[in-house]
């Protein structure tokens, strides 16, 4: 009885289908927001925790990324604002404003602390792998170039065009390949990380065993300690953005917040003197 079909727009059902994604990825990245702040506060109390006296480590780079991604979540929802309240009577509606009006300062502000989040928090990952991997240049060689590829300077120039949209022809000739090489970024960097985890934690137990070596060889350690979450995550939304699926609006939003907590946890055990290093299984074998 509350839905009345002549109160719908005079939209398409692929459009109504657009801006329904858009509005309820918004509300499932500021969930991801409220989950990062809790584990951002937990990660800075054990960094102060552990400093000893001495300035403590990861501190700024922990604020950075959570900074960068509370610019990135309060520009959006900004954003929403304007298309939805402020500039509804826009003509042609939401949709018009999406894909003609989207150059605007705050999304442009909003989108550049999404990118320098991702590009903060991949860098990690990559250090991750660099560590883990006992150093071998070659096995981040490939990741490494993918990185600089991704780090997104051409795509935030680009949406900064007057009037040109996210969904612009010419916005998504940079848009779609940053993502897409973000996504595969991560997925490659987990891949590598689970692949060595696994064979270190194999070499371990066979050693010392599985008690002794429970600290670092538990299914929850290999799980943070890979990111395989976030690896899995952007598997399943690098289908659907492949695809040019709006679904995509329901997870892409969420991305920074799952890559910001995901760097977080892995600080967490390296400031806790839990992480796995370079020198983790020799001195473990050593004992």
């Amino acid at each position: 009885p509350d839905m009345n079909a002549s109160w719908t727009p005079k939209e398409s059902p692929s459009d109504l289908w657009l801006e329904k994604s858009l509005f309820a990825g918004q509300h499932i990245a500021s969930m991801g927001f409220g989950a990062h702040t809790l584990v951002f506060f937990t990660t800075i109390y054990y960094i102060l925790k552990q400093r000893n006296g001495k300035k403590p480590r990861w501190l700024e780079y922990v604020t950075a990324i959570f900074v960068s991604s509370l610019v990135y979540v309060v520009c959006s929802i900004y954003q929403e604002e304007i298309v939805y309240i402020n500039q509804r009577d826009y003509p042609g509606g939401p949709f018009a404003w999406i894909t003609q009006r989207e150059g605007g300062t705050a999304n442009i502000i909003g989108q550049s602390g999404g990118i320098i989040c991702l590009a903060l928090t991949d860098a990690l990952l990559l250090c991750r792998c660099f560590a883990v991997w006992g150093h071998q240049w070659s096995v981040i060689v490939f990741p490494f170039l993918m990185y600089l590829a991704s780090l997104g300077a051409l795509f935030t120039a680009q949406l900064a065009q007057p009037d040109q949209g996210w969904w612009g022809h010419s916005i998504q000739n940079f848009s779609r390949p940053y993502f897409l090489i973000v996504l595969s970024f991560n997925i490659i960097t987990s891949a590598l990380l689970v692949a060595r985890l696994l064979y270190m934690r194999r070499l371990i137990i066979r050693v010392i065993g599985p008690e002794h070596a429970r600290v670092y060889t538990a299914a929850a350690t290999i799980v943070i300690e890979s990111a395989l979450p976030l690896g899995l995550y952007c598997l399943v939304l690098a289908v659907i953005y492949s695809i040019q699926n709006y679904a995509e609006n329901l997870l892409i939003v969420a991305l920074v917040q799952l890559e910001a907590m995901a760097s977080e946890t892995i600080i967490l055990r390296v400031v806790r003197g839990r992480a796995w290093t370079r020198t983790t299984t020799s001195d473990i074998i050593s004992e």
